[in-house]
C-alpha cells in the first residue's frame, strides 16, 4: 500500500524500492506483481512490466488497466 502511494506521489524510485522489498516478501502476489507492472510500465521499462502483467494475469488478477496500457505502446502480445 505504501509502494503505490508512493508512486502516486510520483516518488517512483521509491515506490519501486518498496515494490521490490513486497515482491521477495511475497513473490507469488499477483496484487504485487500488477502494481510492478503498472510502475514498470509508467517508467517505460516494458519487458520488466510485460513479465508482471503476465505474472498477475496469470494470478487471477482481473484488472484490465495494465494489459491496456501495454497494448497502447504496443507492448502486448
Amino acid at each position: 500500500i505504501y509502494a503505490t502511494y508512493l508512486a502516486r506521489l510520483g516518488r517512483d524510485a521509491e515506490a519501486l524500492t518498496w515494490f521490490e522489498r513486497a515482491e521477495k516478501l511475497s513473490p507469488d502476489d499477483a496484487v504485487v506483481a500488477y502494481n510492478l507492472g503498472l510502475l514498470l510500465t509508467e517508467k517505460r521499462d516494458f519487458e520488466r512490466a510485460r513479465m508482471y502483467a503476465q505474472k498477475a494475469y496469470a494470478g487471477g488478477v482481473q484488472l484490465p488497466g495494465l494489459r491496456e496500457k501495454l497494448t497502447r505502446q504496443g507492448q502486448w502480445q
